[in-house]
């Protein structure tokens, strides 16, 4: 071979198998995940763990969707218990229900962020990178994988329900005229998400009714009562409709039924507080996604480990920031939008945080670090494809790209700790108490 034609064809080559794997990285990433539900999760089980398969079984033992006998933590009508409840009817209340509904729901996750994301435009390449990176995320440490993949509670219900119903909103405001299926569909899907109590306001419906707005609002060269703005105004009010009605029904489901642990949360805490919650955030944050500081030197392999999470996830966190005091610059509706969603979520879960309760878990932020990874890979792409900006591209893809591969090895490092034989031996002796109809 000529020597003048073999950097090429090396640089051919790799670019050739390099677009197969982002091709393939969703599908690899999802894997990870069903390895955690199926393999490494049984060894991490406990009680918190068993609210969506335990409402479940009091659906069937009330054939009620809420049974009125059951204390509830937290009260989700339309949520995990109606996903877990096939299994639960057919294999009963155990293990295998629970990992079969688990993988029912990571499966509806992921096809409810590729809607989203092929809403926006995305080729499948882009659709696939954005995929891995939102799923490797929710594996970023032993809590966001428990939020995540052990059951179905607000904060991984609630992006789902954002991510199919932006997709709703994005893909009728593309069309001339709407057609009436899609105000139907849009209806019924925040209607039945609405009766989730405050969840569905903070993570869902203010969010995209509020951005529609700002987004319409920050066009100042259109008329804000403009004819132009009509869908947009159709939507809201089909949304804030459904709002009204979905509060309406969770009245007649829920009943005289309350949940102490979820109305807790929904309270204020003492202003003295206030200032020391807001210094929390970040490293609230920071926790959340694996940053454990320890006495270890800065220098020692730990710690440089240690930095290099820090810097990921400052990265994640600042670049939507730097996004939302730039909105004017980005040309296309979808991205503005998503920004606004992303802006508003960030306000209410940080209001929640500062003057109420939701400080006490960091894991009540998880919502707020997927919308920042959506938003960091949705930049990446645009600095990509604007050829003058590649090597600023490239001050976001080496942290999230090193950020993916720390947390596809957090799964395997989980499996190695040996708590999954562990767990083995009690499952076997809960197996034989059952077998005995003995109570433990």
């Amino acid at each position: 071979m000529n020597k003048s034609n073999f950097l090429p064809t090396i640089k051919s080559t790799f670019n050739k198998y390099f677009k197969i794997f982002l091709m393939a990285s969703g599908l690899l990433a999802l894997g990870v995940v069903f390895f955690y539900i199926i393999v490494v999760s049984r060894g991490y089980y406990h009680m918190d763990c068993t609210d969506t398969i335990l409402w479940a079984q009091a659906m069937l033992d009330g054939k009620t969707i809420i049974n009125p006998e059951f204390n509830y933590a937290g009260v989700i009508p339309f949520g995990g218990p109606l996903i877990m409840l096939p299994f639960v009817a057919i294999f009963g209340y155990g293990m295998k229900a629970q990992i079969m509904g688990m993988v029912l729901f990571a499966l509806l996750f992921t096809a409810a962020l590729v809607y989203f994301l092929k809403s926006i435009n995305m080729s499948w390449r882009w659709v696939s990178v954005t995929t891995a990176a939102v799923l490797l995320f929710t594996c970023s440490r032993e809590k966001m994988r428990e939020i995540f993949w052990c059951h179905i509670i607000y904060y991984s219900l609630g992006l789902l329900f954002l991510f199919v119903g932006l997709g709703l909103v994005f893909n009728m405001l593309k069309q001339d005229k709407i057609s009436v299926k899609y105000y139907i569909i849009l209806f019924i899907w925040t209607m039945f998400f609405s009766t989730n109590a405050s969840s569905s306001l903070t993570l869902y419906t203010a969010p995209v009714i509020g951005a529609v707005i700002a987004e319409r609002f920050l066009d100042t060269d259109t008329p804000f009562w403009s004819k132009k703005n009509s869908k947009h105004g159709i939507i809201i009010l089909v949304m804030g409709a459904a709002v009204i009605a979905g509060y309406i029904l969770s009245k007649l489901i829920i009943g005289s039924v309350t949940a102490g642990h979820q109305n807790v949360y929904s309270t204020f805490e003492g202003m003295g507080t206030w200032v020391s919650n807001f210094l929390n955030i970040l490293p609230g944050i920071l926790s959340l996604c694996g940053v454990g500081v320890t006495f270890e030197a800065i220098f020692s392999l730990e710690g440089i480990v240690i930095l290099l999470r820090i810097v990921i996830i400052l990265v994640v966190i600042i670049t939507p920031i730097v996004m939302l005091f730039r909105i004017n610059r980005y040309k296309e509706r979808e991205y503005k939008i998503m920004i606004l969603v992303h802006g508003i979520v960030f306000v209410l879960q940080i209001m929640g945080w500062v003057v109420g309760r939701l400080n006490d878990c960091n894991w009540r932020l998880s919502p707020l670090v997927i919308s920042s990874v959506i938003l960091c890979v949705m930049e990446i792409r645009r600095l990509y494809k604007k050829g003058s900006s590649f090597r600023f591209s490239m001050v976001l893809i080496i942290p999230m790209a090193i950020g993916m591969m720390f947390f596809a090895s957090e799964v395997h490092t989980d499996y190695c700790k040996g708590k999954t034989l562990k767990n083995e031996r009690l499952e076997s002796i809960a197996d034989f108490l059952e077998s005995e109809n003995l109570d433990f």
